[in-house]
């Protein structure tokens, strides 16, 4: 397409998970999963972008050992994971946290 630009930067210590982006259902935003080898053993953060500016917002306190099959709830303010056998929930922006 066209107007192509850079969404977001991040520094040399992030990679991003081999996990899709997925979409809010509002369409402000991208959730990613990125990893940093200073977290280890549990390297991978719940990341927003917000397309109107890129700014990087890591969600919660917790980082987690895997984070597969993520989800925006409904309204966009939280979005729902697996993480080690459990469901996690994790509130956007706030970034609160807790096992379903």
């Amino acid at each position: 397409g066209s107007n192509e630009r850079k969404l977001a930067g991040f520094d040399d210590s992030v990679s991003f998970f081999s996990s899709k982006a997925v979409w809010s259902p509002d369409g402000k935003s991208l959730a990613v999963v990125v990893a940093s080898e200073k977290l280890l053993p549990n390297p991978y953060i719940p990341t927003v972008i917000p397309v109107s500016d890129g700014t990087v917002t890591y969600l919660g306190q917790k980082s987690f050992q895997g984070i597969f099959d993520m989800v925006w709830h409904p309204q966009s303010d939280k979005l729902y994971f697996s993480s080690a056998g459990q469901i996690c929930e994790i509130g956007y922006p706030a970034g609160e946290s807790r096992l379903l």
